[in-house]
């Protein structure tokens, strides 16, 4: 003005605006002296009558100058809020920096919305944070462009950040490159560092809230700061002592309501509510109300109940008054129902982590995905609900939801190393190791482990995907990392005692040091052994000397009297490693249930089925295209996770192709096991044709409850038992299962079934494949020992054919056949057999000695006489010499010594050669029988002197 400023009426009156006034009556006493213009007409008006009439008022001020224009947008933005139009003053703030470049009009109307939006008592505030948020930073950015004081938009930015829940944002506004992206002026504001100083201590850790500390002179910033940190140690009484000095110092309404709620919920009423006091009534009572109601004081909390149905704030105070009495399941309950009253993610989000607290993990995950829902793009708490969502179902094991939560995580953060680690755990523990490996190489930028069990996971993508010689290194940097955690020093032990890579002199140079320094840390895992060079089986001796004697459970499933399974959970080993190794008889036939089953996978076709990894293996022996044909049979093939695991484990253990084990024989030493190099690789490629069958199912995960009594025991699970289980979960689907035990425990459960051999015939009946298929395919699974099925001429050719007529599948398939009102097929189809074969001892002594067991098993009481029959048909076959009689006998001992059955071969023979002196005489029998004898022991050849003499 001194220098002639115009015009001068305009700028006396700003110049009254920059002058303090004690109240707002002196301030319109002030204004009258310039009464006339409209500038200081609206004012008045805005005092001593209403914002509606100020308005009104102020629009008769016309003016082109800018400076003059930006005043009266502002007060015009802020008599639209006084007249409860903020949407009015948004829009009205929102076009003038758009069009005019004002900044000050729009960092009111930011300052409106945060106001507003904090409050959070409907669903649309959100909207409003999230405007208030946007405007902030488009008025920061405005501001930057003349290099003028940004601060103030980068403060009410930073509170909706915190207020949308996005802490990491609010603190990046306040820290300069490369860690945020504040202006140095922005970053050293006093207002900036004061919010980002309370931030910390709420958010970040420790140590950068202490550096924080040192350097603040903020005595509020520090007494809110050092109470955050009190509460987050549980120390509720020096909290209180800090917030309480705190509230003295507060001055502003926000900064009274912000401490007094903290001190209220300690029980006690903030002493100095002056500022909040005199506009906002209401909220003074709300927080009366939250420090009676934590203070006990009686009728309270049901007051504080009643109205937390409809103020924000009073649900929050509620939920904490749950929490801190640790009744956790409570307080869900009421963070539930504030999140569905303001459908409110943050509500959902506390929800679901007081349900976990208490318990209830169905429920926190319900919760956690409502936060998901109805969560706006610009909250800040997705990775944070995602985390948690992803560590609840992983404790359920319910690794493939957790999967699905970790990938969406990942998507909406590729950069987070939070992210790719949850999603490559997910994928190994579901057995996804080449998917695991690819998020993490691939997709994931190859992230450093954080804490232990992310080390460990690193070790094992190491030990499966990357060689020893080239990335040794890498293994040891995280060894060095993680030097402390004994879990991290097993899992780099074990990857480096049992590498199979060919190394380089100077790479194992290396790992035999690191080995010298790892394992004598380590004795209580990798027990050191003292072994006798002299006497090496000794030490083994010792070794097995302390495992249970298991000869008679190893009989009984041998037998088919209990479950193949039975043998792995006894012997603790992989079952399907011992499906895939196994050579003997499968007991997968049931001929007595066998129509039953044929009805059950004809109704299949058109359902979800659950497939048991025994058919799995069932179907790897057929061509690709035949057993594509069976799975897709059925509209929806499932199979327990637990069973793709273990086929994981088992190409893995069977890949190391070992040729030896030791096991303990039935006089308590050791005994070694030994197979060749080729059935080393045979056990492998079937490991592997197994696995590849899993590509074509759906792997799925069982409910967390158990329908079988004891599946589980001292936390292992019996991977036999997963299949039936999982189909029992409902709704209940049919089983298709290769082990006939399991399908009448199946049965007994009210659970459908069927075996392999049903599902062919049930697909010939139906006209899907033709005869001569079916029986081919019911051949090959003869032709590999699978026993218990109706005897079928035709199945047997075709097996018999595929064994060239020797005594194999076919043989044990007669060995473990079904009882029969009419034994002479199994008989005659034998006698064939042994006539195609009799060139081949060994195979004639296999046949007759299934034929042998068969009879003993079937004939009871009548066993003897069946065996003395079936010896005298085989002496009169004219394919028989001297040279096979041993082999005969041999065949017919070997299943009558082990069910303790008198010899038949004197009573055939005395038979034999009665019928042989009937038509020739006694001479020429007595040669014959003689002759026939020969080449058996000392024993035969006097039991047939004597009944040559004695006849």
């Amino acid at each position: 003005m001194e220098q002639g400023a115009t015009p001068a009426d305009y700028w006396r009156i700003r110049r009254e605006l920059l002058e303090d006034t004690p109240s707002p009556g002196a301030q319109s006493e002030r204004m009258k002296r310039h009464k006339g213009h409209p500038l200081a007409d609206s004012i008045i008006a805005a005092i001593d009558d209403s914002a509606k009439n100020a308005l009104q008022v102020l629009d008769n001020w016309d003016t082109d100058e800018a400076s003059e224009l930006a005043l009266k947008t502002s007060i015009r933005c802020q008599l639209l809020a006084a007249s409860d139009d903020i949407d009015g003053a948004v829009r009205l703030a929102r076009r003038a920096l758009r069009e005019d470049l004002q900044t000050g009009p729009a960092q009111l109307a930011a300052d409106y919305l945060l106001q507003r939006g904090s409050n959070r008592d409907s669903a649309l505030h959100f909207a409003d944070l999230e405007s208030s948020f946007e405007m902030a930073l488009e008025v920061r950015n405005a501001i930057r462009i003349w290099r003028g004081p940004s601060y103030r938009a980068v403060a009410t930015a930073m509170q909706a950040a915190q207020a949308l829940g996005n802490s990491r944002r609010a603190w990046s506004l306040s820290q300069p490159p490369p860690t945020g992206e504040a202006t140095d002026s922005e970053a050293t504001n006093s207002q900036v560092r004061r919010l980002a100083l309370v931030l910390a201590a709420d958010t970040r850790p420790d140590e950068e809230v202490r550096k924080l500390l040192a350097e603040t002179g903020d005595s509020l910033a520090r007494l809110e700061a050092e109470a955050l940190m009190a509460e987050h140690r549980m120390d509720r009484q020096a909290a209180l002592d800090l917030w309480s000095k705190a509230g003295d110092l507060a001055t502003t309404g926000s900064e009274q309501f912000r401490i007094g709620f903290q001190i209220a919920m300690h029980g006690v009423m903030p002493r100095r509510l002056d500022a909040l006091s005199a506009g906002n009534p209401d909220v003074t009572s709300d927080l009366r109300l939250v420090a009676e109601a934590f203070r006990e004081v009686p009728g309270q909390f049901e007051a504080l109940r009643a109205k937390a149905r409809k103020r924000r704030t009073l649900a929050f105070a509620l939920h904490r008054y749950f929490e801190l009495r640790s009744e956790f399941a409570q307080a869900a309950s009421a963070a539930a129902a504030a999140a569905k009253q303001w459908s409110d993610a943050e509500f959902w989000h506390i929800a679901s982590n007081a349900y976990r607290r208490a318990g209830d993990r169905n429920a926190a995950v319900d919760s956690a995905r409502n936060a998901l829902q109805v969560a706006r793009p610009h909250w800040g708490k997705h990775e944070a609900v995602y985390a948690n969502l992803i560590e609840i179902l992983s404790e359920e094991g319910r690794w493939g939801e957790a999967a699905d939560a970790a990938a969406d995580l990942m998507s909406r953060n590729p950069s987070s190393s939070a992210a790719v680690w949850a999603l490559v755990e997910c994928q190994v523990q579901l057995g996804q190791i080449d998917e695991a490996w690819q998020t993490y190489a691939q997709f994931g930028g190859r992230p450093s482990p954080r804490n232990e069990r992310e080390a460990v996971l690193r070790i094992e993508l190491w030990r499966r995907n990357q060689e020893a010689g080239e990335s040794i290194n890498e293994l040891f940097e995280v060894l060095d990392a993680f030097n402390d955690s004994k879990p991290v020093r097993i899992a780099a032990t074990k990857s480096l005692l049992f590498s199979s890579a060919e190394l380089p002199e100077p790479v194992s140079e290396q790992i035999r040091h690191r080995l010298a320094e790892l394992l004598p840390s380590l004795e209580d895992v990798f027990v050191p052994q003292q072994v006798d060079l002299e006497n090496p089986m000794a030490t083994l001796d010792r070794l097995v000397a302390d495992r249970p004697d298991t000869s008679d459970v190893d009989r009984q499933v041998e037998q088919g009297t209990f479950p193949f399974g039975v043998f792995a959970s006894v012997h603790h080993l992989n079952y399907v490693e011992l499906l895939a190794s196994w050579n003997g008889v499968v007991f997968a036939g049931d001929a007595a249930a066998f129509d039953d089953e044929v009805a059950a996978a004809r109704a299949a076709r058109d359902c979800d089925v659950v497939v048991d990894v025994t058919a799995l293996k069932s179907v790897s022996f057929f061509d690709t295209e035949v057993g594509n044909q069976l799975l897709g049979h059925i509209r929806g093939s499932h199979v327990p996770l637990e069973q793709f695991l273990a086929t994981v484990q088992a190409v893995e253990n069977l890949s190391a192709r070992s040729t030896m084990s030791v096991g303990k024989s039935t006089e308590g030493t050791a005994r070694v096991h030994t197979i060749t190099e080729q059935e080393a690789e045979r056990r492998f490629e079937q490991a592997r044709k197994i696995h590849a069958r899993f590509q074509d199912v759906l792997t799925q995960e069982r409910s967390a409850g158990s329908n079988i009594p004891r599946i589980q025991v001292e936390e292992r699970v019996f991977v036999w038992l997963t299949s039936l289980d999982l189909a029992l979960d409902e709704p209940r689907r049919s089983l298709w299962c290769d082990d006939a035990k399991i399908r009448q425990l199946a049965t007994a459960m009210g659970v459908a079934s069927f075996g392999t051999s049903a599902l062919i015939e049930a697909m010939r009946l139906d006209k899907i494949i033709g005869d001569d298929l079916a029986t081919a395919l019911q051949g090959i699974l003869i032709s590999r020992h699978y026993v218990g099925s109706g005897f079928r001429r035709d199945w047997l050719e075709a097996a018999v054919a595929l064994d060239g007529w020797l005594a194999r599948g076919s043989a044990s398939f007669i060995m473990w056949a079904a009882p029969t009102k009419s034994p002479e097929s199994q008989v005659s189809f034998v006698i064939e057999a042994l006539t195609r074969s009799a060139n081949e001892p060994d195979s004639v002594q296999r046949w007759v000695e299934a034929v042998s067991w068969w009879l003993i098993r079937i004939g009871g009481k009548d066993a003897y006489s069946n065996l003395v029959l079936f010896l005298q048909r085989l002496l009169d076959q004219p394919w028989l010499r001297a040279t096979q009689l041993p082999f005969v006998l041999a065949g017919i001992r070997a299943a009558t010594s082990s069910a303790e059955v008198a010899d038949p071969f004197e009573a055939a023979l005395t038979s034999h050669y009665q019928g042989i002196a009937e038509k020739a005489g006694p001479g020429i029998a007595s040669g014959y029988v003689r002759g026939f004898v020969q080449l058996t022991n000392s024993d035969d050849r006097s039991l047939a002197s004597r009944i040559i003499l004695t006849n």
